[in-house]
C-alpha cells in the first residue's frame, strides 16, 4: 500500500469533502412562481405560500410570503411530487408540484360569505346499505358565474340539513 504525506492526504480529503459539499448545493432546487388575484388582475401580495410534502401523509415542508408583485420562492427538500397551497383570505388554493417542476402559478380570488352568481347545479344522492346501516352520500355540483369571479367561503358557506330522525 502506497502512503501519501500527510499534507496530501489532508488536501485530497478537503477537496473530496468540498466536492460533496459543492454537489450537495447543486442538487438543492427551488421552486419559483407568482400569485395572481384574478378578481382585481393584479399580483397577491403578502399571502401565505406553503410547501406540502408528500412523505409520510401531507407535511408542510416550506414557507414564505408573496412578496409585494405575487412572486415567491421555495426551496424543494427532494425531487418527489409536492403540492403549493396559497392562503388567500382565509381559503387555500391548490396547485400540484410534478418532479422537476422549477414555476408554479397560482390564481386566487376575493372571498366573500355570499357571493351573487354562485349555485348549486345538481344534488345527486347516493344511498346503499352496508353492514353497519344505511350509508348516504351526497354530491353537490356548483357553478359559479360570479362577475368579477370571486370565492364563496365561510364557516357555512354550504349548509346541509338533516331531517331529525337521521342526525344520530
Amino acid at each position: 500500500m502506497k502512503s501519501f504525506p500527510r499534507s496530501r492526504l489532508c488536501r485530497a480529503t478537503l477537496l473530496t469533502a468540498l466536492g460533496l459539499t459543492i454537489t450537495a448545493i447543486a442538487h438543492a432546487a427551488s421552486i419559483t412562481g407568482v400569485v395572481t388575484n384574478k378578481t382585481t388582475n393584479k399580483p397577491a401580495a403578502g399571502d401565505d405560500v406553503v410547501l406540502i410534502a408528500f412523505g409520510q401523509g401531507m407535511q408542510e415542508a416550506g414557507r414564505t410570503k408573496t412578496d409585494s408583485q405575487g412572486h415567491f420562492t421555495l426551496n424543494l427538500p427532494d425531487n418527489g411530487m409536492h403540492l403549493v397551497r396559497v392562503d388567500h383570505q382565509k381559503a387555500a388554493y391548490f396547485e400540484p408540484v410534478q418532479p422537476g417542476t422549477t414555476t408554479v402559478n397560482v390564481t386566487v380570488y376575493d372571498v366573500e360569505p355570499k357571493v351573487e352568481g354562485v349555485s348549486a347545479e345538481a344534488n345527486v344522492m347516493r344511498i346503499e346499505t352496508t353492514p353497519q346501516g344505511l350509508h348516504v352520500v351526497q354530491n353537490y355540483f356548483v357553478k359559479n358565474d360570479s362577475n368579477p369571479p370571486r370565492t364563496q367561503f365561510s364557516n357555512r358557506a354550504y349548509e346541509i340539513y338533516l331531517p331529525p330522525r337521521c342526525q344520530d
